[in-house]
């Protein structure tokens, strides 16, 4: 993977925990800082009531986690995929 592809991917990353952060100041603060994602929240204020708060509170914890988890599995799937085309070209 490239110094590029790397930047970006760290680009990416902060990205999305900036985003999963500005989210979680919006819904405690209750303010709408106008990025367009209060849509998702007064859908999410639909079906959340119908779940406890702990294990809403707990999943809003987690949410950073996932992705960084999730981001990381889809690179490695990625290079390996890459990887094994790569060498098929060399042997095929």
């Amino acid at each position: 993977m490239g110094h590029l592809s790397t930047a970006l991917n760290n680009f990416a990353m902060t990205s999305q925990l900036i985003e999963h952060d500005l989210d979680q100041i919006e819904q405690k603060l209750g303010i709408n800082l106008g990025r367009g994602h209060s849509k998702i929240i007064e859908t999410d204020q639909d079906y959340y009531p119908q779940i406890e708060q702990d294990i809403r509170n707990e999943a809003a914890s987690m949410a950073p986690h996932y992705e960084v988890f999730y981001s990381l599995e889809k690179t490695v799937r990625r290079l390996i995929s890459d990887t094994l085309s790569a060498a098929e070209g060399i042997n095929g």
